[in-house]
């Protein structure tokens, strides 16, 4: 049977407040602002419905809605105009509503993307970084500093995911960051740098007060969001980019050749 035509609608508070916006599938939207808040609304409807249908029916129609997206010029870098007026529009909703700023961060990676690139260019994701989690992230200028040292020429979804589940989960001094948790080794190794910089300064001797290298081990702080949005959304990006579960088992190996080192 596959998947519906029509989604239900958004619903509550979330439906209230971004609502109105015809799909340009139904029309044309007045305008490349107005088709990236329609293409955001049916981005979240797929989302929020995603465990009504079968990965299959969930990842064509994700297909679908990015290639229309595409095709009316709404993907890439022409989304960031349409995107900044999404957030500037809903800044309050998303401030109070953590769900639904999950699927606005979501949504970001999914319409920043070209076709058929599946993971999001560096100066891409440095900007919308900068556009979502300005006043989210106190490191936000160490981290987009970091990256871009490090040579990387694209992020991730999972990279991208699980740096908002980094500023929500991890205090902005570090102190109760797991390093054994299953954090992408980018997060890690992002970490490792702040920790050695602080290490370098005068006065900043281990064990002195600030200095957080010995990080404590947090049980059960293995990435387990509290966020059912994202968890979700997660398994749509993995639909999505079909990427899969072979990132992850990399990153788990990885994780493991590294524990292996410190215990030596």
């Amino acid at each position: 049977p596959g998947a519906p035509r029509h989604l239900r609608p958004l619903r509550g508070a979330e439906g209230a407040e971004m609502a109105g916006g015809a799909r340009w599938l139904a029309g044309g939207a007045a305008s490349a602002s107005e088709g990236v808040r329609a293409a955001f609304e049916e981005f979240c409807q797929i989302v929020r419905g995603g465990t009504l249908w079968t990965a299959e029916a969930t990842r064509e129609r994700l297909r679908e809605l990015r290639e229309d997206a595409s095709a009316h010029g709404l993907t890439g870098s022409r989304a960031f105009p349409g995107l900044t007026a999404l957030l500037v529009k809903h800044r309050e909703t998303v401030a109070r509503n953590s769900r639904l700023f999950t699927c606005l961060y979501r949504y970001a990676f999914f319409i920043l993307r070209e076709i058929p690139e599946k993971n999001l260019m560096l100066p891409v994701a440095e900007k919308a970084w900068g556009l979502l989690l300005e006043g989210r992230f106190p490191l936000l200028p160490q981290w987009i500093s970091f990256v871009r040292e490090c040579g990387r020429v694209a992020i991730t979804d999972d990279t991208w995911t699980q740096v908002l589940e980094f500023t929500r989960q991890v205090r902005s001094d570090l102190s109760d960051f797991d390093p054994l948790g299953a954090w992408p080794v980018l997060i890690d190794d992002f970490v490792e740098h702040l920790c050695a910089g602080q290490c370098d300064r005068p006065g900043m001797a281990h064990g002195a007060p600030g200095f957080v290298a010995d990080f404590p081990h947090q049980a059960g702080s293995k990435r387990s969001s509290r966020d059912p949005v994202l968890d979700l959304a997660r398994q749509v990006g993995q639909l999505d980019t079909d990427e899969g579960t072979s990132e992850a088992d990399e990153r788990g190996e990885r994780k493991r050749v590294r524990i292996c080192e410190r215990r030596g």
